[in-house]
Order: structure tokens, then sequence, then C-alpha cells
């Protein structure tokens, strides 16, 4: 798929996972990620969904907002 840019993403099987330099990269990412699986006619199980965020100052871990996707992450 050509909607990755910085970010990286890896599949195996039904697992994906996005990986980014920053919070806003990866809540970019996986919005394009979500509405390009939507025009492909895939699904992403909102409640199976999750992050972690690993950083070496300790930065918050909030949950991050996906505006494609009606709840937050966590």
């Amino acid at each position: 798929m050509d909607i990755i840019g910085e970010s990286v993403i890896l599949a195996y099987a039904d697992d994906i996972v996005v990986l980014g330099k920053t919070k806003e990269e990866i809540i970019q990412t996986t919005e394009k990620l979500v509405k390009k699986s939507k025009s492909m006619g895939l699904c992403i199980n909102e409640n199976k969904t999750k992050y972690m965020l690993m950083s070496r100052n300790n930065q918050n871990t909030n949950d991050l907002l996906i505006s494609s996707m009606n709840s937050k992450l966590k």
C-alpha cells in the first residue's frame, strides 16, 4: 500500500503493527490505514485494536484518538 511515508507497517497473518517516530505520525498513518482498508472492503476491529507507546523519555501514554475510528485506542 502506498500510504506509509516515514512510518513502518508490519503485517503477519491478520495482525498489523504501525511504527512511527512520533505519536502524531502513528495517528496519521493509522487513519490512512483504516481509510484504505475500508475502501478495499476490510474492517479493523476496534475492540481488538491496542497501542503501546515506548520512549526513552518516558512520555505521556494518553489514549490515541483516531478520527476514522469511533473510539479512543487504549
